[in-house]
């Protein structure tokens, strides 16, 4: 990505990129590091067969709020677009499945280190520190 900045008469392309600060002793991979560079709000997609359910049976409830007469049409629609997803995650996604281990690796040392990832500012900078003393006690709270 980059951003333009346009000065009278001049375009001047500066390249953007989030940035990551660590001040911790911890030391990431270029893995983990390529990854927190994506950001916070980056979403990992999850495997389909954590939603299938879910999904099958929110089509039913609105699939009923239906006119009875349209009811089988919709149903057939949905069960014909339901088959290509459950075909579609025969297909193993090897990016998926390494980011995923990645992140968990990350959790693990983090914990380990006791450290958090946070946005440092209301730009898109990313930091990794202690956890403050005061938050500490918060965690277990949280968990529950």
């Amino acid at each position: 990505m980059c951003f333009a900045f346009l000065y009278p008469g001049v375009l001047l392309l500066v390249p953007f990129q989030l940035s990551v600060k660590n001040l911790t002793n911890i030391r990431f991979s270029q893995e983990e590091m390529h990854l927190l560079k994506y950001g916070l709000n980056y979403s990992i997609e999850k495997p389909v067969s954590t939603y299938l359910a879910n999904l099958i049976a929110e089509t039913e409830r609105a699939i009923k709020l239906l006119d009875t007469k349209m009811q089988n049409t919709y149903r057939f629609m949905a069960a014909k677009k339901l088959k290509q997803i459950i075909d579609s995650a025969g297909r193993s996604n090897v990016l998926q499945k390494r980011q995923l281990y990645v992140v968990k690796a990350l959790n693990k040392k983090l914990a380990a280190e006791n450290a958090i990832i946070a946005q440092a500012d209301k730009g898109k900078t990313i930091v990794a520190q202690r956890c403050l003393p005061c938050v500490e006690p918060l965690f277990p709270v949280l968990a529950a």
